[in-house]
């Protein structure tokens, strides 16, 4: 006897008709039909997807170009540092780890045959930065006064050169693995280069990486004491607050540029990328962020 070969599933069909059943239900229509169903770029964890559909009654009846959210199929396990309550005891000392770490890169300096593709300070160093955030803003369509006050006190305050060490460039909460409450790796390496050990300092505790947290300075995990504190232990120096306001401020800035930048993207470049035009909000963020460092209350005494 011949055998009868079973249908072949159509992920996409499939597809179709659950998301078809899902909106039926949620919006009372009669029938929903799925005319598009295309993912949009971005997301890792998740993902996002274009959906045109018909809805005939209920409370979306007519045409309707919707936006789908759903897990994606594979994923990776991750805590979320600043919010899960059972790691609540062990941030202070996460905090202090994580210092000496950042100590133990910037005891990294050169020369170093290794690192011989690294540019120079002088190339990535904070004159060179803070007028490529000015050029930028010379041309960009939209005035952006708080920017430009943020960046003329960089212009005005830039500190005298330090011994350039091994900087990471994007050391933040986000960018750390743990295993439990046990610190496993440091990811994101793609902007290392020489700089002032201030700046990753700088960068870790700024406002805008400190997600749920905004209270804790040190990447939303803790106050800066512990973090200083094993970074200083591991140093053998102190840190200098005038140098870490300086490029926490330039963090600010440079986080809001990268925002904008985005944004352009898709507002500007026409590029049709829901993360890209989400992530412009941030430099609004950033700009209320600059405010209240350059506020004279929160300036320190001998900048």
């Amino acid at each position: 006897m011949a055998g009868t070969a079973s249908p072949r599933s159509d992920p996409q069909r499939e597809r179709r008709a659950a998301l078809a059943r899902f909106l039926t239900a949620a919006s009372g229509a009669e029938t929903v039909e799925i005319s598009g169903l295309v993912p949009l770029r971005g997301g890792a964890i998740q993902e996002n997807w274009a959906v045109d559909a018909c809805f005939s009654g209920g409370s979306l009846a007519g045409d309707q170009a919707l936006v789908l959210r759903t897990a994606a199929p594979t994923g990776v396990p991750a805590h979320r540092i600043t919010r899960d309550a059972a790691l609540e005891p062990a941030l202070p000392a996460i905090a202090e780890r994580l210092g000496r770490e950042l100590a133990r890169i910037h005891r990294i300096r050169p020369p170093r045959s290794d690192l011989a593709f690294l540019p120079a300070y002088e190339e990535v160093g904070p004159t060179l930065q803070i007028a490529g955030f000015r050029a930028y803003l010379d041309h960009h369509p939209t005035p952006r006064p708080v920017l430009e006050w943020g960046i003329r006190w960089l212009e005005t305050h830039t500190p005298s050169p330090s011994d350039p060490v091994l900087c990471h460039h994007d050391f933040r909460t986000g960018n750390y693995m743990l295993d439990g409450t046990t610190l496993t790796g440091i990811l994101d390496w793609e902007f290392a280069g020489w700089g002032d050990p201030h700046e990753d300092i700088g960068w870790f505790c700024c406002k805008g990486w400190r997600f749920a947290r905004l209270d804790r300075e040190a990447g939303g995990i803790s106050g800066r004491a512990p973090f200083y504190r094993g970074y200083e232990s591991e140093a053998g120096r102190a840190i200098d607050p005038s140098r870490v306001f300086f490029w926490e401020l330039l963090a600010s800035v440079r986080w809001a540029i990268i925002a904008l930048q985005q944004s352009d993207r898709y507002m500007i470049a026409g590029e049709r990328n829901l993360d890209l035009a989400l992530t412009g909000r941030r430099a609004t963020e950033c700009e209320l962020e600059i405010l209240m460092l350059l506020d004279p209350a929160g300036v320190p005494p001998d900048a």
